[in-house]
């Protein structure tokens, strides 16, 4: 899992956006393999400091890798 989570760093992130692309992968790929649950979840917990922040577009705070990911899963709880 490891070797998989240094390739997935070592994807050039240049946006908010972008970096929701990349967690929103991961998140649906866990969704469709439960069985693999606590391994996406390792992978997650690996990333965390791969990623830059960005500024928030309404000016508050930086999004972060963690900030993304929570939003991720508060939509889809609420979806």
């Amino acid at each position: 899992m490891s070797r998989i989570a240094e390739k997935i760093a070592m994807i050039n992130v240049m946006s908010a956006d972008e970096l929701e692309v990349v967690i929103e992968l991961i998140f649906h790929k866990a969704l469709a393999e439960p069985h693999y649950c606590e391994t996406y979840a390792d992978l997650i917990f690996s990333l965390r400091f791969s990623f830059p922040e960005f500024p928030s577009k309404d000016g508050g705070k930086n999004i972060t890798f963690k900030s993304s990911i929570l939003n991720i899963c508060q939509n889809e709880f609420e979806a």
